[in-house]
Protein backbone atom coordinates (compact mmCIF):
# COMPACT_ATOMS: atom_id res chain seq x y z
CA UNK A 1 0.00 0.00 0.00
CA UNK A 2 1.21 3.45 -0.97
CA UNK A 3 0.23 6.29 1.53
CA UNK A 4 0.01 9.38 -0.56
CA UNK A 5 0.63 13.12 1.07
CA UNK A 6 -1.98 15.27 -0.29
CA UNK A 7 -4.59 13.19 1.16
CA UNK A 8 -3.48 13.21 4.60
CA UNK A 9 -4.12 16.16 6.37
CA UNK A 10 -3.15 14.77 10.09
CA UNK A 11 0.46 14.86 8.02
CA UNK A 12 0.50 18.71 7.41
CA UNK A 13 3.44 20.51 7.35
CA UNK A 14 4.53 21.75 10.66
CA UNK A 15 4.51 25.52 11.72
CA UNK A 16 8.30 24.73 11.99
CA UNK A 17 9.22 24.20 9.12
CA UNK A 18 8.50 26.46 5.56
CA UNK A 19 5.68 25.70 3.07
CA UNK A 20 7.15 23.64 1.07
CA UNK A 21 8.68 20.63 3.57
CA UNK A 22 6.15 18.26 5.16
CA UNK A 23 6.75 16.15 8.24
CA UNK A 24 5.51 12.80 9.33
CA UNK A 25 5.74 10.79 12.09
CA UNK A 26 6.13 6.97 11.67
CA UNK A 27 5.69 4.06 14.22
CA UNK A 28 8.48 2.27 15.69
CA UNK A 29 10.08 0.08 13.44
CA UNK A 30 12.29 -3.21 13.62
CA UNK A 31 16.14 -1.99 12.27
CA UNK A 32 17.03 -2.36 8.85
CA UNK A 33 18.07 -5.36 7.17
CA UNK A 34 21.27 -6.84 7.05
CA UNK A 35 23.15 -4.34 4.67
CA UNK A 36 23.21 -6.39 1.24
CA UNK A 37 23.83 -4.97 -2.15
CA UNK A 38 23.16 -7.08 -5.17
CA UNK A 39 21.69 -5.11 -7.82
CA UNK A 40 24.17 -2.06 -9.39
CA UNK A 41 23.12 1.16 -10.88
CA UNK A 42 23.88 2.21 -14.73
CA UNK A 43 25.46 5.43 -15.88
CA UNK A 44 26.34 7.71 -18.55
CA UNK A 45 29.81 6.65 -20.05
CA UNK A 46 32.54 8.78 -18.47
CA UNK A 47 34.61 10.94 -21.00
CA UNK A 48 37.68 10.07 -22.35
CA UNK A 49 40.72 9.92 -20.08
CA UNK A 50 44.13 11.04 -21.41
CA UNK A 51 47.15 9.68 -19.83
CA UNK A 52 49.48 12.79 -19.77
CA UNK A 53 53.22 11.52 -20.60
CA UNK A 54 56.10 11.38 -18.49
CA UNK A 55 57.51 14.93 -19.58
CA UNK A 56 58.76 18.65 -18.50
CA UNK A 57 55.11 20.19 -16.93
CA UNK A 58 55.09 23.87 -17.66
CA UNK A 59 53.57 24.24 -14.01
CA UNK A 60 56.46 22.88 -12.47
CA UNK A 61 58.86 25.42 -14.14
CA UNK A 62 60.14 27.70 -11.48
CA UNK A 63 59.33 25.22 -8.72
CA UNK A 64 62.16 23.96 -6.24
CA UNK A 65 62.96 20.49 -7.89
CA UNK A 66 64.20 17.11 -5.45
CA UNK A 67 66.37 14.48 -6.93
CA UNK A 68 65.67 11.51 -4.77
CA UNK A 69 68.10 9.61 -6.32
CA UNK A 70 71.10 8.56 -4.03
CA UNK A 71 73.92 10.99 -4.03
CA UNK A 72 72.07 13.58 -6.41
CA UNK A 73 72.81 16.68 -6.30
CA UNK A 74 70.05 18.85 -5.47
CA UNK A 75 70.76 22.87 -6.12
CA UNK A 76 66.85 23.68 -4.98
CA UNK A 77 66.73 21.97 -1.48
CA UNK A 78 69.05 22.39 1.54
CA UNK A 79 70.66 19.02 3.04
CA UNK A 80 68.60 19.28 5.83
CA UNK A 81 64.93 19.30 4.01
CA UNK A 82 66.23 16.28 1.86
CA UNK A 83 66.98 14.22 4.66
CA UNK A 84 63.76 15.15 6.24
CA UNK A 85 61.38 14.80 3.52
CA UNK A 86 62.87 11.26 2.64
CA UNK A 87 62.06 9.94 6.02
CA UNK A 88 58.91 7.96 6.74
CA UNK A 89 56.24 10.40 8.68
CA UNK A 90 56.09 9.90 12.16
CA UNK A 91 52.67 10.66 13.15
CA UNK A 92 52.84 10.70 16.75
CA UNK A 93 55.98 13.20 16.67
CA UNK A 94 54.02 15.79 14.44
CA UNK A 95 53.60 18.65 16.34
CA UNK A 96 49.71 19.53 17.00
CA UNK A 97 49.07 22.54 14.48
CA UNK A 98 46.18 25.17 15.84
CA UNK A 99 43.87 27.41 14.49
CA UNK A 100 45.06 30.52 13.22
CA UNK A 101 43.80 33.83 13.36
CA UNK A 102 41.64 36.42 14.59
CA UNK A 103 41.02 35.76 18.67
CA UNK A 104 37.48 36.47 18.18
CA UNK A 105 37.20 34.12 15.16
CA UNK A 106 39.10 30.93 17.22
CA UNK A 107 36.64 31.74 19.97
CA UNK A 108 33.80 31.67 17.91
CA UNK A 109 34.62 27.91 16.69
CA UNK A 110 35.56 26.94 20.44
CA UNK A 111 31.64 28.25 21.98
CA UNK A 112 30.11 26.72 19.24
CA UNK A 113 31.12 23.59 19.43
CA UNK A 114 31.00 23.86 23.40
CA UNK A 115 27.31 24.59 22.92
CA UNK A 116 27.26 20.93 21.67
CA UNK A 117 26.77 19.76 25.48
CA UNK A 118 23.22 21.17 25.63
CA UNK A 119 21.83 21.05 21.81
CA UNK A 120 22.52 20.39 17.99
CA UNK A 121 25.88 21.48 16.40
CA UNK A 122 25.43 21.53 12.66
CA UNK A 123 29.17 21.64 11.09
CA UNK A 124 28.63 21.93 7.30
CA UNK A 125 31.93 21.08 5.54
CA UNK A 126 33.01 22.04 1.54
CA UNK A 127 35.54 20.85 -0.42
CA UNK A 128 37.32 19.50 -3.03
CA UNK A 129 38.25 15.67 -3.62
CA UNK A 130 39.95 15.37 -0.42
CA UNK A 131 36.82 15.70 1.09
CA UNK A 132 34.70 13.70 -1.15
CA UNK A 133 36.53 10.33 -0.58
CA UNK A 134 34.18 10.74 2.94
CA UNK A 135 37.40 9.82 5.14
CA UNK A 136 38.50 12.77 6.12
CA UNK A 137 35.04 14.30 7.11
CA UNK A 138 34.53 11.09 8.56
CA UNK A 139 37.81 11.30 10.70
CA UNK A 140 36.78 14.67 11.86
CA UNK A 141 33.18 13.50 12.54
CA UNK A 142 34.53 10.61 14.65
CA UNK A 143 36.76 12.85 16.87
CA UNK A 144 34.45 15.88 17.28
CA UNK A 145 31.47 13.24 18.17
CA UNK A 146 33.69 11.35 20.56
CA UNK A 147 34.41 14.47 22.64
CA UNK A 148 31.33 16.44 21.86
CA UNK A 149 28.45 13.63 21.59
CA UNK A 150 26.97 12.15 18.34
CA UNK A 151 23.73 13.55 16.82
CA UNK A 152 23.61 11.83 13.70
CA UNK A 153 25.78 11.31 10.38
CA UNK A 154 24.17 14.18 8.63
CA UNK A 155 24.17 14.52 4.89
CA UNK A 156 24.39 12.19 2.32
CA UNK A 157 23.74 12.31 -1.49
CA UNK A 158 20.48 9.35 -1.45
CA UNK A 159 21.21 8.24 -4.75
CA UNK A 160 24.90 7.46 -6.63
CA UNK A 161 25.56 10.35 -8.87
CA UNK A 162 28.65 8.28 -10.61
CA UNK A 163 30.13 5.04 -10.35
CA UNK A 164 32.91 5.59 -8.43
CA UNK A 165 30.58 7.32 -5.95
CA UNK A 166 31.88 7.05 -2.08
CA UNK A 167 28.95 6.51 0.02
CA UNK A 168 30.22 8.26 2.67
CA UNK A 169 30.65 5.15 5.18
CA UNK A 170 27.09 4.08 5.38
CA UNK A 171 25.87 1.15 3.54
CA UNK A 172 23.95 1.75 0.44
CA UNK A 173 22.68 0.71 -2.59
CA UNK A 174 21.58 1.72 -6.28
CA UNK A 175 19.72 0.54 -9.50
CA UNK A 176 18.99 1.83 -12.21
CA UNK A 177 20.01 4.56 -14.37
CA UNK A 178 21.09 7.42 -11.93
CA UNK A 179 22.61 11.09 -13.36
CA UNK A 180 24.61 12.95 -11.45
CA UNK A 181 24.92 16.68 -12.14
CA UNK A 182 27.26 19.38 -11.20
CA UNK A 183 28.13 22.66 -12.41
CA UNK A 184 30.78 21.15 -14.84
CA UNK A 185 28.30 17.90 -15.88
CA UNK A 186 27.98 17.79 -19.88
CA UNK A 187 24.83 18.01 -21.48
CA UNK A 188 23.36 18.96 -18.04
CA UNK A 189 20.55 21.10 -17.29
CA UNK A 190 22.92 24.31 -16.23
CA UNK A 191 20.80 25.88 -13.87
CA UNK A 192 22.96 26.35 -10.93
CA UNK A 193 20.11 24.28 -8.87
CA UNK A 194 22.26 22.30 -7.14
CA UNK A 195 21.25 21.94 -3.42
CA UNK A 196 23.60 23.19 -0.35
CA UNK A 197 26.83 20.82 -1.56
CA UNK A 198 26.71 21.57 -5.43
CA UNK A 199 25.59 18.44 -6.43
CA UNK A 200 22.13 16.83 -7.37
CA UNK A 201 21.05 13.15 -8.72
CA UNK A 202 18.31 12.78 -10.87
CA UNK A 203 16.28 9.86 -12.85
CA UNK A 204 13.52 9.04 -14.57
CA UNK A 205 13.67 5.42 -15.08
CA UNK A 206 11.16 3.53 -13.87
CA UNK A 207 13.65 0.36 -12.66
CA UNK A 208 15.74 2.70 -10.32
CA UNK A 209 15.77 2.45 -6.70
CA UNK A 210 18.29 3.25 -3.85
CA UNK A 211 18.53 2.81 -0.43
CA UNK A 212 20.83 3.80 2.26
CA UNK A 213 21.17 3.22 5.78
CA UNK A 214 21.71 5.08 9.04
CA UNK A 215 21.33 5.87 12.69
CA UNK A 216 18.42 8.40 13.17
CA UNK A 217 15.26 9.59 14.82
CA UNK A 218 14.90 12.12 12.25
CA UNK A 219 15.73 11.39 8.38
CA UNK A 220 14.86 14.22 5.73
CA UNK A 221 14.86 13.87 1.78
CA UNK A 222 15.47 17.30 0.18
CA UNK A 223 14.23 17.15 -3.89
CA UNK A 224 13.71 19.66 -6.44
CA UNK A 225 9.76 20.67 -7.25
CA UNK A 226 9.22 21.49 -10.88
CA UNK A 227 6.94 21.43 -13.71
CA UNK A 228 6.56 17.96 -15.14
CA UNK A 229 7.95 16.30 -11.44
CA UNK A 230 7.92 12.94 -11.28
CA UNK A 231 6.29 10.93 -8.36
CA UNK A 232 8.95 9.43 -5.66
CA UNK A 233 8.17 6.60 -3.36
CA UNK A 234 9.73 6.80 -0.12
CA UNK A 235 9.56 4.12 2.32
CA UNK A 236 11.06 3.65 5.96
CA UNK A 237 12.64 -0.15 7.03
CA UNK A 238 9.05 -1.99 6.62
CA UNK A 239 6.26 0.55 7.14
CA UNK A 240 4.55 1.36 3.70
CA UNK A 241 5.68 3.72 1.10
CA UNK A 242 4.79 7.27 0.98
CA UNK A 243 4.32 8.90 -2.51
CA UNK A 244 5.42 12.40 -2.84
CA UNK A 245 4.43 14.26 -5.48
CA UNK A 246 7.15 16.89 -7.06
CA UNK A 247 5.25 18.46 -9.95
CA UNK A 248 4.82 22.17 -8.97
CA UNK A 249 4.07 25.33 -11.12
CA UNK A 250 7.02 27.22 -10.09
CA UNK A 251 10.70 25.75 -9.27
CA UNK A 252 11.12 25.58 -6.09
CA UNK A 253 13.01 23.23 -3.41
CA UNK A 254 10.81 20.13 -1.36
CA UNK A 255 11.42 18.55 1.60
CA UNK A 256 10.11 15.35 3.19
CA UNK A 257 10.97 15.22 7.05
CA UNK A 258 10.47 11.57 8.50
CA UNK A 259 10.61 11.40 12.69
CA UNK A 260 11.03 7.84 13.28
CA UNK A 261 12.33 6.27 16.86
CA UNK A 262 16.17 6.57 17.59
CA UNK A 263 17.82 3.38 16.11
CA UNK A 264 18.94 2.21 12.64
CA UNK A 265 16.99 2.71 9.35
CA UNK A 266 17.08 2.13 5.89
CA UNK A 267 15.95 4.95 3.73
CA UNK A 268 14.60 3.54 0.84
CA UNK A 269 13.97 5.15 -2.64
CA UNK A 270 11.67 4.08 -6.17
CA UNK A 271 10.44 6.17 -8.50
CA UNK A 272 6.73 5.97 -10.30
CA UNK A 273 7.76 6.54 -13.94
CA UNK A 274 5.59 9.38 -14.91
CA UNK A 275 8.43 11.99 -14.52
CA UNK A 276 12.05 13.10 -13.90
CA UNK A 277 13.00 13.18 -10.16
CA UNK A 278 15.63 15.31 -8.53
CA UNK A 279 17.17 15.22 -5.51
CA UNK A 280 19.63 17.20 -3.34
CA UNK A 281 20.00 15.21 -0.56
CA UNK A 282 18.93 13.12 2.33
CA UNK A 283 19.91 13.86 6.59
CA UNK A 284 20.13 11.73 8.77
CA UNK A 285 20.05 12.66 12.30
CA UNK A 286 19.02 12.45 16.09
CA UNK A 287 17.27 14.62 18.41
CA UNK A 288 19.92 14.35 21.14
CA UNK A 289 22.64 16.69 22.12
CA UNK A 290 25.90 16.95 19.94
CA UNK A 291 27.54 17.39 16.44
CA UNK A 292 26.40 16.47 13.09
CA UNK A 293 28.57 17.07 10.40
CA UNK A 294 27.96 17.31 6.57
CA UNK A 295 30.48 16.40 4.28
CA UNK A 296 30.10 18.09 1.49
CA UNK A 297 32.65 17.29 -1.20
CA UNK A 298 33.11 17.59 -5.17
CA UNK A 299 36.56 16.30 -6.88
CA UNK A 300 38.16 18.47 -8.83
CA UNK A 301 36.40 21.90 -7.31
CA UNK A 302 37.40 24.77 -6.34
CA UNK A 303 36.18 27.92 -4.69
CA UNK A 304 34.94 29.40 -7.81
CA UNK A 305 32.59 27.07 -8.32
CA UNK A 306 30.23 28.65 -6.12
CA UNK A 307 29.57 31.52 -8.28
CA UNK A 308 27.28 29.03 -11.01
CA UNK A 309 25.39 27.52 -7.74
CA UNK A 310 21.67 29.32 -7.35
CA UNK A 311 22.16 31.67 -4.51
CA UNK A 312 18.13 31.79 -3.50
CA UNK A 313 18.09 27.04 -3.62
CA UNK A 314 20.98 27.42 -1.36
CA UNK A 315 19.78 29.89 1.20
CA UNK A 316 16.30 28.32 1.32
CA UNK A 317 18.15 25.24 2.39
CA UNK A 318 20.50 26.82 4.42
CA UNK A 319 17.77 29.24 6.26
CA UNK A 320 15.94 26.39 7.68
CA UNK A 321 18.90 23.93 8.66
CA UNK A 322 21.29 26.45 9.72
CA UNK A 323 25.11 25.72 10.27
CA UNK A 324 26.55 26.09 13.24
CA UNK A 325 29.79 25.92 12.04
CA UNK A 326 31.51 26.04 8.20
CA UNK A 327 34.81 24.19 7.61
CA UNK A 328 35.84 25.19 3.69
CA UNK A 329 38.73 23.23 2.01
CA UNK A 330 39.76 24.63 -1.22
CA UNK A 331 42.29 25.32 -2.93
CA UNK A 332 44.31 22.43 -3.94
CA UNK A 333 43.29 22.38 -7.73
CA UNK A 334 43.48 26.31 -8.05
CA UNK A 335 47.31 25.45 -7.63
CA UNK A 336 46.75 23.33 -10.19
CA UNK A 337 45.40 25.83 -12.81
CA UNK A 338 47.54 27.47 -15.84
CA UNK A 339 46.20 30.49 -15.65
CA UNK A 340 45.70 30.90 -12.04
CA UNK A 341 47.81 34.13 -10.25
CA UNK A 342 47.75 34.92 -6.66
CA UNK A 343 45.58 37.71 -7.94
CA UNK A 344 43.03 36.00 -9.55
CA UNK A 345 42.80 33.49 -6.77
CA UNK A 346 42.21 36.31 -4.05
CA UNK A 347 39.41 37.86 -6.18
CA UNK A 348 38.18 34.22 -6.38
CA UNK A 349 37.94 33.70 -2.64
CA UNK A 350 36.71 36.86 -1.65
CA UNK A 351 33.85 36.37 -3.78
CA UNK A 352 33.01 32.26 -2.93
CA UNK A 353 33.37 33.59 0.60
CA UNK A 354 30.93 36.58 -0.11
CA UNK A 355 28.16 33.91 -1.18
CA UNK A 356 29.08 31.91 2.24
CA UNK A 357 28.82 34.72 4.55
CA UNK A 358 25.23 35.34 2.62
CA UNK A 359 24.03 32.29 3.16
CA UNK A 360 25.44 31.59 6.62
CA UNK A 361 26.09 35.01 7.86
CA UNK A 362 26.10 34.16 12.14
CA UNK A 363 27.86 30.55 11.38
CA UNK A 364 31.46 30.09 12.89
CA UNK A 365 33.82 29.77 10.17
CA UNK A 366 37.39 27.83 9.55
CA UNK A 367 39.36 27.65 6.44
CA UNK A 368 41.36 24.89 5.45
CA UNK A 369 44.04 25.32 3.17
CA UNK A 370 45.81 22.80 0.93
CA UNK A 371 47.86 19.75 2.03
CA UNK A 372 51.29 19.33 1.07
CA UNK A 373 51.87 18.16 -2.65
CA UNK A 374 54.36 17.49 -5.53
CA UNK A 375 54.65 16.03 -9.15
CA UNK A 376 56.85 13.68 -10.73
CA UNK A 377 58.76 15.36 -13.05
CA UNK A 378 61.25 13.34 -15.07
CA UNK A 379 63.20 9.99 -13.87
CA UNK A 380 63.94 11.02 -10.05
CA UNK A 381 63.17 14.64 -9.92
CA UNK A 382 60.09 15.89 -8.54
CA UNK A 383 58.67 19.20 -7.67
CA UNK A 384 57.91 20.67 -4.79
CA UNK A 385 54.93 22.26 -5.08
CA UNK A 386 55.55 25.79 -4.09
CA UNK A 387 51.94 27.12 -5.00
CA UNK A 388 50.71 25.59 -1.89
CA UNK A 389 52.80 28.62 -0.19
CA UNK A 390 50.73 31.54 -1.56
CA UNK A 391 47.33 29.74 -1.23
CA UNK A 392 47.85 29.26 2.34
CA UNK A 393 49.08 32.96 2.88
CA UNK A 394 45.87 34.18 1.03
CA UNK A 395 43.78 32.43 2.60
CA UNK A 396 45.28 33.85 6.29
CA UNK A 397 45.12 37.11 4.78
CA UNK A 398 41.50 36.96 3.39
CA UNK A 399 40.16 35.16 6.49
CA UNK A 400 39.66 37.74 9.03
CA UNK A 401 37.62 39.72 6.58
CA UNK A 402 35.05 37.37 6.94
CA UNK A 403 35.14 36.22 10.76
CA UNK A 404 36.97 33.13 9.68
CA UNK A 405 39.75 30.99 11.31
CA UNK A 406 42.33 29.20 9.61
CA UNK A 407 44.02 25.84 9.77
CA UNK A 408 46.65 24.68 7.20
CA UNK A 409 47.42 20.70 6.02
CA UNK A 410 50.42 21.69 4.61
CA UNK A 411 51.22 22.32 8.24
CA UNK A 412 49.76 20.01 9.79
CA UNK A 413 51.64 17.35 7.94
CA UNK A 414 55.11 19.03 8.31
CA UNK A 415 55.47 21.47 6.02
CA UNK A 416 56.98 21.66 2.83
CA UNK A 417 58.09 18.71 1.53
CA UNK A 418 56.14 16.28 3.59
CA UNK A 419 54.12 14.87 0.98
CA UNK A 420 57.23 12.68 -0.04
CA UNK A 421 57.47 11.86 4.54
CA UNK A 422 53.97 10.77 4.04
CA UNK A 423 54.14 8.48 0.52
CA UNK A 424 56.97 6.51 2.43
CA UNK A 425 55.15 5.63 5.47
CA UNK A 426 54.45 2.25 5.86
CA UNK A 427 51.52 1.97 4.99
CA UNK A 428 51.81 4.83 2.72
CA UNK A 429 49.88 7.97 3.80
CA UNK A 430 50.14 9.96 0.84
CA UNK A 431 48.99 8.14 -2.82
CA UNK A 432 51.29 7.60 -5.74
CA UNK A 433 50.24 11.33 -7.43
CA UNK A 434 51.67 13.12 -4.24
CA UNK A 435 48.31 14.65 -4.70
CA UNK A 436 45.57 12.90 -3.22
CA UNK A 437 45.92 10.70 0.27
CA UNK A 438 45.13 7.03 0.93
CA UNK A 439 42.27 6.78 2.88
CA UNK A 440 44.91 5.96 5.87
CA UNK A 441 46.22 9.12 5.07
CA UNK A 442 42.72 11.04 5.04
CA UNK A 443 41.98 9.23 8.29
CA UNK A 444 45.11 10.88 9.83
CA UNK A 445 44.47 14.50 8.62
CA UNK A 446 41.24 14.37 9.46
CA UNK A 447 41.67 13.35 13.10
CA UNK A 448 44.43 16.03 13.06
CA UNK A 449 41.79 18.52 12.20
CA UNK A 450 39.22 17.15 14.72
CA UNK A 451 41.96 17.66 17.15
CA UNK A 452 42.91 20.96 16.15
CA UNK A 453 39.02 21.70 16.59
CA UNK A 454 38.71 20.32 20.08
CA UNK A 455 41.88 21.92 21.04
CA UNK A 456 40.37 25.53 20.31
CA UNK A 457 38.01 24.89 23.15
CA UNK A 458 40.89 24.08 25.64
CA UNK A 459 42.07 27.49 27.25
Amino acid sequence: MVLVLALLGSWSARCAEPTWVTTVDLPGAAGPPAARCETKATFPPPPARVERPEVEDVRTLGMPQLDTAPGAANADVSPELRARVLAPVDLERLPMVRLEGAESAVRHVAEVLAGASTRHVRVAMWGDSLTAAGTLPGAVRRVLQGRFGDAGRGFVLPAPPWPAWNSSELAACASGAWHGETERTRDGHGDGLYGLAGISVESADPAATAWIEGTASRIELLYLRQPGGGRLRVQIDAEPPIEVATAAVTTGPGGLVLRVPDGPHRLSLSLAGDGSVRLFGANFERDVPGIVLDGMGIGGRTANDWSTWNEPLMAALATRRPADLVVVEYGTNETSRPNMSPELYREELRGMLGKLRRVAPTAACVLVAPPDRGQKVLGTRYALWSHIEWVTRIQAEQAPLFGCATWSMQAAMGGPGSAFAWRLASPPLMAADYLHLTPKGYEAIGRRLGDALVAATVP
